[in-house]
């Protein structure tokens, strides 16, 4: 004989429950403990769906509520506005923000010192300054310095010249 101590109807109307307060309160059924229509390959992902379908909808209607009621129509009109920092909250996908923090900065548009301080650490000696990638430059700047153009003809050229200064 096999007995169980749950009464199969009761799961079922458990899983249903979750499902309607889901779809009240459109909140993913994965949240509230239901992983049956669940195909994500990661807990990151999973979050970063939450706050995309859900919280991201709700912090849009708060900033144009507080803005307003709070910015004054003088202000609106000169372009201001209330805005969440939503790149705090969408952490949750590490690789993913590890790859803009890096192109960020390799492109000369945030210091290492800005990524630190979104990550609560202190800025170091040598972060305060924008930096960009040898390996980048304009055709203008090739043409004007040909000679200048191949990174590793010039490195190779000095290696060169080196080894031959030490014979």
């Amino acid at each position: 004989m096999n007995m169980s101590l749950v009464d199969p109807k009761l799961l079922d109307a458990d899983k249903l429950t979750r499902g309607k307060v889901a779809m009240v309160y459109n909140i993913p059924p994965h949240m509230l403990g239901d992983y049956s229509g669940s195909s994500f390959a990661s807990q990151e992902q999973q979050m970063l769906g939450f706050l995309t379908q859900t919280i991201l909808s709700r912090v849009t209607a708060y900033e144009q509520e507080l803005t307003r009621k709070c910015v004054t129509r003088g202000r609106r009109i000169d372009g201001y506005a209330i805005k969440g920092n939503m790149d705090a909250i969408l952490r949750a996908d590490s690789a993913t923000r590890a790859e803009v923090y890096q192109k960020a900065i390799r492109g000369g548009w945030m210091t290492p010192n800005e990524v630190r301080s979104l990550y609560g650490e202190p800025p170091d000696k040598s972060g305060g300054r924008l930096l960009v990638s040898r390996d980048l430059t304009t055709l203008e700047w090739l043409v004007e310095n040909p000679d200048k153009g191949n990174f590793a003809r010039t490195t190779q050229n000095s290696q060169q010249a080196s080894a031959s200064r030490e014979v």
